[in-house]
């Protein structure tokens, strides 16, 4: 996961953190061997982290 996600940490990505069937933007903050991190843009100070 990290190979193919580290070219894009600190970039703005299309994620579906909010609702099932709906893409928003979050940023791409760390990418790691198991897991990576976004957090939510505009007034949203949510961090994330998938495995």
């Amino acid at each position: 996961m990290k190979d193919l996600f580290k070219k894009y940490v600190g970039n703005d990505v299309g994620i579906n953190f909010k609702e099932l069937r709906k893409f928003h933007a979050a940023r791409l903050v760390n990418a790691c061997d198991t897991f990576f991190t976004i957090e939510g843009l505009k007034s949203e100070q949510v961090k994330i982290h998938y495995n």
